[in-house]
């Protein structure tokens, strides 16, 4: 037997170490020595009785007290269990309110993070215009470029109508320029026939104002019967060629086989764009210009 199970022996058996054990080896020894004893006085032999009864009472006693302790002990364990479960539930109840809680704070978070995000919103929206108020200048500004577009096609136009012209005079000023080299020569003869060949020219300058009047009058009987654009130009083509093949025969022809062809394109393009004026202001107004 090892010095741990005598010390654990020891202990069960003295109980709370007031002697239960010595008490117990004693009476155990008196008992033994007075059974063995035959010679002995009866006084002696009762007073040693005497004492083991004492000595068994105060065992009884120490018995009965062990008992007392080891149940209330017992019930101190049963407490000690039932509020160490009550504890645990406690703790349960609490681990799970705590989570709860972790979970309505997720929550409040989400939530004020989303408000926040829609006070900007909100505070962004209202710096900002009206949809209705937004539609109508959206409108007006798409009617105002539409309007812009059509101008600026119009004066693309206009400003191809005038390259071509300009073109043309530039061509015409060529020619005047080499009829007038080859013509150098003979400036007095030319001086003595411009003085004869006056009237001459009146009757050229009326034949061509009655030819520029016979297509002017075309192109308003073609513009009548809704002749497409093509016919138009094929027709403005060919009568561009007639006017290249005819040669002047002085300036003044020239300068009036320039103005129709200036006229003619003025013409088509001011129908093109729906804006037509009259072919005699046309006439009267370029020839000014180009006489100026």
């Amino acid at each position: 037997m090892g010095d741990e199970d005598v010390i654990r022996r020891r202990l069960l058996i003295d109980g709370d170490g007031t002697g239960d054990d010595r008490r117990l080896n004693v009476l155990l020894k008196t008992f033994i020595k007075w059974c063995n004893t035959t010679n002995e006085i009866p006084s002696e032999s009762q007073v040693i009785l005497d004492r083991m009864l004492s000595q068994l009472c105060q065992s009884e006693c120490a018995l009965a007290r062990s008992q007392l302790v080891a149940r209330a002990a017992e019930a101190e364990v049963n407490n000690y269990k039932r509020l160490s479960a009550s504890v645990e539930q406690r703790l349960l109840s609490a681990r799970e309110g705590i989570t709860a809680t972790l979970e309505e704070l997720a929550q409040a978070k989400v939530v004020r993070k989303q408000r926040v995000r829609y006070d900007a919103l909100a505070s962004v929206i209202s710096a900002q215009p009206d949809r209705r108020e937004t539609a109508k200048c959206l409108a007006g500004l798409k009617a105002e470029l539409r309007a812009l577009e059509e101008t600026r096609e119009m004066l693309d136009s206009k400003l191809d109508v005038r390259r071509k012209q300009f073109h043309v005079l530039v061509s015409t000023i060529h020619q005047l320029q080499g009829m007038l080299e080859e013509g150098g020569g003979t400036i007095g003869q030319s001086n003595g026939r411009s003085s004869c060949s006056t009237p001459k020219m009146g009757g050229e300058e009326a034949s061509s104002e009655k030819r520029g009047q016979k297509r002017r009058r075309k192109r308003r009987d073609g513009k009548r019967s809704h002749r497409n654009r093509g016919e138009d130009e094929e027709e403005d083509e060919e009568e561009e060629d007639e006017e290249e093949e005819e040669e002047p025969e002085d300036v003044n022809a020239m300068i009036d086989i320039s103005l129709d062809a200036f006229e003619d394109e003025e013409y088509d393009m001011e129908k093109k764009s729906g804006d037509v004026a009259s072919p005699m202001e046309v006439d009267k107004s370029d020839s000014n210009a180009v006489l100026s």
